[in-house]
């Protein structure tokens, strides 16, 4: 995991931390790291398709990478996959499943999913 974490690191790249800015070259390394299911790559290529930053916007396939970590038990993906349903962003808004995804992240204790589930319940 240690390697894939050094892989992820250097898709750091995008933000210009210690190098030039080149979103292009990030993209590559998350890729490396996400493709041997390391969640928190998955995620980083998750945000780019959702967001269309450095990869043609498809929200479904950020979707699809969200889920992809999610269903590693990673709280931050459940969090954002959770976000995608209440939002209708790549699939079709879905209130009960966004709670059931924000539920499986605030049971780690994700504090964004607890503030979420918080504000859905007044």
């Amino acid at each position: 995991m240690v390697f894939l974490a050094g892989l992820c690191a250097l898709g750091c790249l995008h933000e210009g931390l210690g190098t030039e800015p080149n979103l292009s070259e990030a993209i590559v390394w998350w890729r490396r790291s996400a493709g041997q299911d390391y969640p928190p790559a998955q995620i980083s290529i998750g945000d780019a398709y959702l967001f269309g930053k450095g990869l043609e916007q498809d929200e479904e396939e950020g979707v699809r990478w969200y889920r992809k970590a999610a269903d590693q038990g990673y709280a931050a993906a459940q969090h954002r996959l959770g976000n995608c349903y209440f939002n209708g962003q790549g699939v079709r808004k879905d209130v009960v499943q966004a709670i059931q995804w924000y539920r499986k992240a605030a049971d780690q204790g994700y504090k964004p999913s607890i503030k979420a589930l918080r504000k859905l319940e007044q």
